[in-house]
């Protein structure tokens, strides 16, 4: 009975209600279904949250033996518990690697980058992920979507330029990234991947391919609803980019927009990057006042987690 009224109501789109009748009967593969089919367009939304309470009705041996269920619960996780989510992100990619399955692969790896770029690059070195990415990205052959390719090349992209940046693919991905940003993957997927590539055409002084990635992400970011998470780390490298190109008034609205959205959504990591950089611009304009206040923020907001935290 359980189960027959759990099939109803999702069929009648009140899928909260399913999941908890799914749960209560233990109906493991409907519960496993009804997330896979809802987790991308939650995590769209903003609502990681749900996916990490509703992943969390499984038993472990159920989640721990399904890659893309690992992948979505990591994705939820990343902006509240970074280890947690790269541990869920790590057997996925273990899982994928079993089933030789590129592509599974390569969401797992971003999704692993990404964790560590809310850390600040703390704790566990990005290293290990160059060779699977440049062999992965080497086997060639199309990819099962836009939006892999986008987020696999994101990842390449940030991982080469810190740790390798010499590297000689990174460039040509850039410009690759760049022709994805008009493609017609998920906004929230193509703002996040635009936040790494402004930063990374800002430390090569590519100045002019930066604001021509700002004025395609302006557009775009227009749209309502998006990913809190996406967005600030957005503003923060927009902001970025107009304190290094001496537009200082548009560096401080940018980033003081980006401290107010990572409040509103409690999202520590981000507010803090965007202090360091007004600290930076407040300095050049001789404005002790917001300085000091930046740098009051950041010490707040210092998390043991992070190596800045013990610089």
């Amino acid at each position: 009975l359980l189960e027959r009224t759990a099939v109803l109501l999702d069929r009648e789109g009140m899928v909260e209600d399913a999941v908890a009748l799914y749960a209560d009967a233990t109906d493991w593969p409907a519960l496993e279904s009804l997330i896979l089919r809802e987790a991308p367009g939650l995590l769209r939304q903003g609502r990681w949250k749900t996916v990490i309470e509703w992943s969390g009705r499984l038993p472990h041996s159920r989640l721990d033996a399904h890659p893309w269920l690992l992948v979505w619960t990591g994705k939820a996780l990343i902006p509240i518990d970074q280890k947690a989510a790269r541990a869920h992100l790590t057997l996925a990619f273990d899982r994928f690697v079993e089933a030789g399955d590129r592509d599974g692969q390569l969401v797992a790896i971003a999704g692993i980058v990404w964790t560590h770029y809310f850390e600040a690059f703390a704790t566990e070195s990005m290293d290990r992920w160059i060779e699977p990415l440049e062999r992965l990205l080497a086997e060639g052959g199309s990819f099962g979507s836009p939006a892999i390719e986008l987020s696999a090349y994101s990842a390449f992209q940030l991982v080469t330029m810190f740790v390798k940046p010499s590297h000689p693919l990174l460039h040509p991905s850039a410009l690759r990234l760049i022709d994805l940003l008009d493609s017609d993957v998920d906004v929230n997927e193509r703002v996040s991947a635009a936040a790494f590539l402004v930063q990374y055409l800002d430390l090569v002084a590519q100045f002019e391919l930066a604001m021509r990635v700002i004025d395609k992400v302006d557009r775009i970011t227009r749209t309502p609803d998006l990913s809190p998470v996406g967005l600030v780390s957005w503003y923060t490298n927009r902001g970025y980019h107009f304190y290094i190109t001496a537009r200082y008034a548009e560096a401080m609205e940018t980033l003081d927009g980006a401290v107010r959205l990572a409040r509103e959504h409690r999202l520590p990591q981000g507010e803090f990057s965007a202090h360091v950089f007004r600290a930076f611009s407040a300095a050049i304009e001789n404005d002790v006042s917001t300085g000091l206040d930046a740098v009051r923020a950041q010490e707040k907001l210092l998390l043991p987690m992070w190596r800045v935290s013990v610089a």
